[in-house]
């Protein structure tokens, strides 16, 4: 019997999972393209890629831009960092390590995805992680490929030992743990991270083992052009390596690219809105007017204040409150509330000698309002025209508003304002006046990197793009799998849930689940 022939496309989060995965099984052979570059053992490394501290959207990343906010109030497109190297953008972000909600998967379930309930993923973030705090258990996993730890006490700065106190003294409670259901409270920030430094993202934690393997193939610098079909079945998919197009021909075909590529790529191959293959000249495989639609993100500003020099820099711990616990509370609710401490050339100005910048930044993680993109080229290396629409809703406007108010009042208030020399951002005339307030939000908001759902999974072909086990409405031997299928944002950061589907994925496709 001859091996499966997998093709996936995109080596990130999903992709670099998916892939180690499916090719365990020998009968499975895997095609993994990558578009960025690879670095096949640690040495390799470069710092930006290897240093967990170190956020990297320069030298590793696609130089994608999207406007943030729509008219009247538009903004020109802002910077939008996605890694495009191997591991994708578990290789370059803030090695933040959050699982989705309890919440989250239950909403999911609601809308008949029951594929998607907590009982269901639950299951694939254990099998994913090493969990070095806790350790294998009902809630955590003990010899996954991913290692997790918290952030110790004494790494945190006195501002952000000041900041737990505020925080009890508002009623929320203290944390061991934030990946566990029900954990609304403030807790020391969980990261994939490995020895104590090195970003554990798919390329260290799945694929330094995996690519040993022959049934393995990871083609780098590699451009998909497009899906091969014959009918409505995927065959292949054709990809430029430096010298023009080429073809390759496989059983199945995986788009892992991302909330922006994989969309982008149905759409070039002819799966996506009518409007849109009609304005490029694309001859229609699939009509799907859903494919880009839907995105959500989360929206995220600054309360930024000076503390005297610390040696602990990056994230360090954070208060969420995503339930009812933040109305008990008499605050908003849904939010992140990180504490960062960060180097001061960071800020683009001077802050003095003996001052660094911390920063409570704040984080909307179930925004009502909602995005889309479009694909404007046929080639795949001209980015779509990306429309994130945050504060699209007055509801978004108005809790946004009051997690700024509430991060400012942790600033200035005991036992933080003791800790904090002087808050320089927001002005304080800012903070108390509405209209100001709004108008600093548009300015200032920026993204999470946290874009999902732009090929939603759905069981209505008519308002989604896939099925729940991510086979593309309409077609044979084709799926979608990253975060750009979840039928709405988690109310958290989305790299372990980006794996966790890869993960799901292979299973699904080697017929053990």
């Amino acid at each position: 019997m001859m091996p499966v022939h997998t093709i996936i496309v995109g080596a990130g989060s999903a992709g670099g999972a998916l892939a180690a995965r499916l090719s365990e099984d020998p009968d499975q052979r895997v095609t993994l393209l990558e578009a960025g570059p690879d670095y096949a053992t640690l040495d390799e490394l470069p710092a930006d890629i290897r240093d967990a501290d170190a956020v990297s959207t320069s030298a590793h990343d696609w130089g994608i831009k999207a406007y943030f906010i729509e008219p009247p109030h538009a903004r020109e497109p802002q910077v939008y960092g996605r890694g495009r190297v191997v591991g994708g953008c578990s290789s370059v972000n803030a090695c933040i390590a959050h699982r989705a909600t309890t919440d989250d998967g239950a909403r999911w379930a609601a809308a008949g995805l029951d594929e998607w309930s907590w009982d269901k993923i639950l299951p694939y973030y254990k099998k994913l992680e090493t969990d070095q705090d806790f350790g294998a258990g009902d809630a955590h996993g003990g010899s996954g490929p991913v290692p997790i730890k918290r952030i110790t006490r004494d790494e945190w700065p006195p501002a952000t030992v000041a900041m737990e106190k505020a925080a009890a003294n508002l009623g929320f409670p203290l944390l061991e743990d934030f990946n566990v259901p029900g954990a609304d409270g403030f807790a020391a920030s969980a990261r994939n991270v490995r020895d104590g430094s090195t970003r554990a993202g798919t390329l260290v934690s799945y694929l330094l083992e995996a690519r040993q393997r022959p049934n393995l193939t990871i083609l780098s610098e590699t451009y998909c052009l497009r899906v091969l079909f014959e009918g409505a079945k995927a065959v292949g998919v054709e990809i430029d390596r430096g010298n023009g197009p080429e073809r390759l021909d496989a059983d199945r075909v995986v788009l892992s690219a991302g909330f922006v590529q994989s969309p982008q790529l149905l759409t070039l191959s002819g799966v996506g809105p009518a409007a849109t293959l009609d304005e490029l000249g694309i001859a229609p495989v699939v009509v799907n007017d859903q494919v880009g639609r839907n995105l959500k993100d989360h929206p995220i500003v600054p309360v930024i204040g000076l503390i005297p020099q610390t040696d602990h820099h990056g994230l360090r711990a954070e208060l969420k409150y995503t339930t009812q616990r933040g109305r008990e509370m008499g605050v908003v609710d849904d939010a992140y509330m990180f504490s960062v401490t960060m180097e001061p050339e960071s800020l683009g100005f001077e802050v003095g000698a003996d001052a660094e910048p911390f920063t409570l930044l704040s984080i909307l993680v179930k925004p009502t309002s909602t995005g889309w993109l479009r694909v404007v080229s046929n080639d795949i290396r001209d980015q779509p025209e990306i429309h994130s629409n945050f504060l699209g809703s007055d509801d978004d406007m108005t809790r946004m508003m009051q997690e700024v108010r509430l991060a400012y009042r942790f600033a200035t208030t005991e036992p933080m304002a003791s800790e904090i020399q002087s808050v320089i951002v927001p002005a304080a005339e800012v903070v108390d006046d509405d209209a100001a307030l709004r108008e600093w939000l548009r300015e200032t908001l920026a993204t999470g990197f946290h874009g999902t759902s732009t090929c939603r999974m759905g069981n209505d072909p008519t308002e989604s793009v896939v099925s729940q086990r991510l086979a593309v409405h309409g077609t044979e031997n084709l799926y979608v799998a990253d975060c750009s299928v979840l039928y709405d944002i988690t109310s958290a950061a989305t790299n372990l849930t980006g794996i966790m589907i890869g993960e799901r994925m292979a299973d699904w496709l080697s017929g053990r689940a």
